[in-house]
This record gives structure tokens, sequence and C-alpha cells, in this order.
């Protein structure tokens, strides 16, 4: 969606969408093994 929302040159869509987006999965961790995965994920982001 956020690549989307670049294509048809809407920007701040395109950033608030990913911040939504980042906020719900931001707290979201599994097992706890992988926690430096979620949060290598996260930066990537």
């Amino acid at each position: 969606i956020c690549r989307i929302s670049f294509e048809l040159s809407q920007p701040v869509e395109a950033i608030n969408h990913f911040r939504r987006h980042a906020d719900i999965f931001k707290s979201k961790i599994g097992p706890t093994d992988l926690v430096f995965e979620h949060k290598a994920w996260l930066s990537k982001q």
C-alpha cells in the first residue's frame, strides 16, 4: 500500500500508512529467542 501511495504521488498517505502499520506491530513479539530478528526487521522498515 505504501508503494502504491508513492506511485500515485501521495507520499503523506504512504508515510501515515507505514507509521500505523509499524505502531501495530511494534509491540508484537513472538518467541523470546526471535526478539533480535524482530528488532532487526523493525529497524529496516
